[in-house]
């Protein structure tokens, strides 16, 4: 859906963004919090699930050093809120 287009579209920005990635992404977090949005694709209204099988494959991925970093953004986002 759009929610994931709008996602990735601010995960590539903040790729694109020079400096530390955290302060990105806690910069971008926070501008949205000041405006009352909601970051889309993050969050849902019927809850918050983690699926252990993602972890695992994210895991297994990191070992055999295939690039991660759009998908360590958007954890990084995960966390921040």
């Amino acid at each position: 859906g759009a929610a994931v287009t709008d996602a990735m579209r601010m995960i590539m920005e903040i790729r694109s963004t020079k400096g530390p990635m955290d302060t990105n992404v806690q910069r971008l977090v926070t501008e949205y919090r000041k405006q009352k949005k909601r970051l889309p694709g993050f969050g849902h209204p019927k809850g918050k699930q983690t699926d252990e099988r993602a972890q695992t494959l994210f895991a297994m991925a990191r070992r055999s050093h295939i690039p991660l970093d759009a998908l360590d953004i958007a954890l990084n986002i995960e966390t921040a809120l």
